[in-house]
């Protein structure tokens, strides 16, 4: 599994292959259960841990974006047990 943390302006994103979706999804369920997701837009805002990230996935390019240092905090939690960093 390729996944990919970036800095985009002040937080993180987790950029991940659009078949790697299920995984990921699997991942987050696994250690922050209860996620939830809505429709905004071209955007879909997916809330777990506490914290609520935009997931887009323009082009086939799925990332998941914090708006928090929390969410980044459980975004490089996530990157370090998909990466196997």
């Amino acid at each position: 599994m390729a996944v990919t943390l970036l800095n985009i302006g002040e937080h993180l994103s987790l950029e991940f292959e659009p078949s790697d979706l299920d995984e990921v999804q699997a991942c987050i369920d696994a250690r922050y259960p209860g996620r939830k997701a809505m429709a905004a837009g071209i955007a879909t805002v997916v809330s777990f841990g506490g914290e609520t990230f935009t997931y887009q996935n323009e082009w086939d390019d799925p990332c998941l974006i914090s708006s928090s240092n929390k969410g980044d905090e459980l975004l490089r939690n996530i990157y370090t047990e998909l990466s196997g960093d």
